[in-house]
Order: structure tokens, then sequence, then C-alpha cells
């Protein structure tokens, strides 16, 4: 899920991840989210068997070309367990550095032009 990080309100979630391997799944995140300065997104899944050292890398493109890459580590996950991985993403529109609110994508170059890989 991606939720308001100072409202704790839920913006997008997705419970159904049926065939998560066997095909690209197209998401669509309100528009609504871009109104929120931090932003908390949360994976939850449950695992039936250990897994040693648990990792899952996103990357993100625009336009096909690679932008910013995220390499969470979880570490070891125990047998028959539910678990989660909860991070932040503050936005650059809060700094009073010009040149970082210069970096910032509008919405209109990225709406329908995002893709993360997991």
């Amino acid at each position: 899920n991606m939720r308001d990080a100072r409202k704790g309100k839920i913006v997008w979630q997705r419970d159904d991840w049926d065939g998560v391997f066997d095909r690209e799944l197209k998401v669509e995140v309100p528009k609504e989210i871009l109104d929120c300065d931090i932003v908390s997104r949360e994976i939850v899944f449950y695992s039936k068997h250990a897994i040693p050292s648990f990792r899952l890398v996103q990357q993100v493109s625009l336009h096909g070309q690679p932008i910013e890459q995220w390499d969470f580590v979880m570490g070891f996950v125990m047998p028959d367990t539910t678990n989660s991985w909860q991070g932040t993403i503050m936005s650059a529109r809060d700094t009073d550095n010009k040149e970082e609110m210069d970096k910032m994508f509008t919405p209109e170059v990225m709406s329908g032009n995002v893709v993360i890989d997991s």
C-alpha cells in the first residue's frame, strides 16, 4: 500500500497479487498521492519456507530510461510467517534548495510513463 505518511490515510492499496510472477501488472496510483509531502510504502508478504537472505530490488524507469534503483535487504525470513517492510519517500518540494526542486518531474511527464521493475 501507499499512504499519506502524515495523516496515515491509505491512498493506494492492492490485495490481489495473483499472477505477479507470470505477467506484468499495471497499477494506477491515484493523482492525490502527489499532494502528499511524505509517502509511506508498505509491502506485506507471507512465506511458507525459510528464506536465508531476502532481498528486493526495484528499478524505476521513466520513458524507458532508468532513473532510480531501490535495494531493500530484509535478511532472514522465518518459515510460516507474515512479514512487512515499510519505507518513506519525502518530496523535494519541502526543501529551500532550488536545485533540488528543479530535479523534480512534473505529473504530466510522469503520468503513464513510469515503470517499476521488481
